[in-house]
């Protein structure tokens, strides 16, 4: 298991380094300036000419990003352009917010998707099942930013009950991980019902109910462990997804996370933010589709072998 942990870590450096350089060959490219932006639009040519110098904007592309790679690796990824400090010393306290987010829309995603995926798939073609898939379309079919505004709409300006604006509380979380999480779980609702009506059609789980094992008990320990690896995958890529869907939730509850900061990098033209973001960003996801990928040995004992091998 060491020596597959090794080898995906491993794995990071070429992954980090393409994403590097497409997302600095994106900036690179973009209209704009960092010493027009910081000085404002009537700062005089020869200032922001010199501000460009003193950044390194002005050099060419190729040596602009060896040297971020570089420093990269010991560590040094730059100063903002905007405040002149550390990006890290702006962006870590800003991942508390971030991650509290996209932890609480998984929870939902998986405590909404996965049951009635699995009452769909053992309710097959009745009521239910038609309910939870017209359900999950109709949530697949609908943008997270317009979901939000019509949260915003209806708990907030109509009815009161919930905050609309800010990160002061645990409240101020609920809209924002609702508009994520609910959208999000159409996905796994239709994962959790293929992979469960796969399941349940099994030689072992004929056999289970011949042998007159409780039908709770084929469904929720037999069936419902060998469908569980493709959810497990797909839990762990809406994780990723989820990182990336705060830069538009948190811009529009005014949450001062991650994904705010980044808009603002973005907007202001400030390429170290920027990719210090995304390889953060970046590097998460990849973790975090490791840990997906060792939850498989405590769930299917066939990938533990692999493991052992």
């Amino acid at each position: 298991m060491y020596k597959y942990i090794s080898k995906r870590l491993l794995m990071l450096i070429p992954i980090l380094l393409g994403v590097v350089f497409i997302v600095f060959f994106i900036m690179s490219f973009t209209p704009g300036n960092p010493g027009r932006i910081a000085l404002g639009m009537n700062a005089p040519q020869e200032a922001v000419d010199k501000y460009n110098q003193e950044v390194g904007y002005d050099r060419p592309f190729l040596v602009k990003y060896a040297d971020y790679v570089i420093h990269a690796v010991t560590g040094d990824f730059g100063k903002s352009y905007r405040s002149n400090k550390p990006v890290f010393s702006e962006l870590l306290p800003r991942f508390p917010k971030t991650l509290l987010i996209v932890t609480l829309t998984i929870c939902v995603i998986g405590l909404v998707g996965i049951p009635l995926g699995i009452l769909s798939a053992i309710k097959q073609y009745s009521v239910a099942d038609v309910s939870v898939t017209v359900f999950a379309m109709v949530l697949a079919a609908i943008p997270q930013f317009w979901f939000a505004l019509l949260l915003i709409l209806a708990f907030s300006l109509r009815l009161g009950l919930l905050p609309s604006f800010g990160s002061g509380s645990l409240a101020h979380y609920i809209l924002p991980v609702l508009a994520m999480g609910l959208p999000g779980s159409a996905g796994v609702m239709r994962m959790t019902r293929s992979t469960m009506l796969e399941s349940i059609r099994e030689d072992y789980v004929r056999t289970a109910r011949a042998k007159g094992v409780p039908e709770n008990v084929v469904i929720w320990k037999h069936a419902l462990k060998n469908a569980l690896l493709p959810v497990i995958t797909m839990m762990g890529m809406s994780f990723g997804l989820s990182l990336g869907g705060t830069v538009m939730i948190e811009q529009i509850f005014g949450i001062q996370g991650i994904g705010k900061l980044m808009i603002l990098s973005i907007v202001a033209k400030d390429q170290p933010m920027v990719m210090a973001c995304t390889v953060f960003l970046a590097t998460l996801f990849c973790l975090i589709m490791l840990i997906v990928d060792l939850l498989y040995a405590f769930i299917d004992p066939r990938v533990k072998a692999q493991f052992v091998k």
